[in-house]
């Protein structure tokens, strides 16, 4: 299976996650970061060895110590035509809705009208029926 996983940043935690799920997958994980480093986390990483990791060129909103918008337009190409099977999303910013509407099957993202349930009628057992007791 070919996974890629799109985050914020990699952290020294999610960075063994990472590599023990790449071994787990013999290689063929792929994690996108939306940037290195935010301000105050300023870690050294090792290089990924069971994984393969990617920075993408984009912008960063630090609004918060702990929230940052992203927005990463790279990941289109980077995901379309990759042939994942699973794409992971770690966060929410206009870089990982991107990544979700990528990772939507063709018919689904071309589409122009909504799909719809099919609506209750009358006498299926949902909802009056509209006739009277005599």
């Amino acid at each position: 299976m070919k996974a890629a996983i799109v985050t914020g940043i990699v952290t020294p935690y999610t960075h063994r996650g990472f590599e023990a799920l790449g071994r787990r997958l013999d290689g063929a994980l792929h994690v996108f970061a939306c940037s290195d480093r935010e301000p105050g986390r300023h870690w050294q990483l090792a290089p990924a060895a069971a994984y393969r990791r990617r920075t993408l060129a984009g912008l960063r909103l630090h609004r918060s110590y702990v929230s940052h918008l992203y927005l990463n337009p790279g990941i289109v190409p980077a995901l379309i035509g990759s042939g994942f099977d699973v794409i992971a999303i770690c966060d929410f910013s206009p870089t990982m809705m991107m990544a979700a509407a990528t990772g939507l099957p063709p018919a689904s993202r071309s589409s122009s009208r909504p799909t719809r349930s099919p609506r209750p009628t009358p006498g299926n057992g949902r909802g009056r029926t509209g006739s009277r007791a005599a």
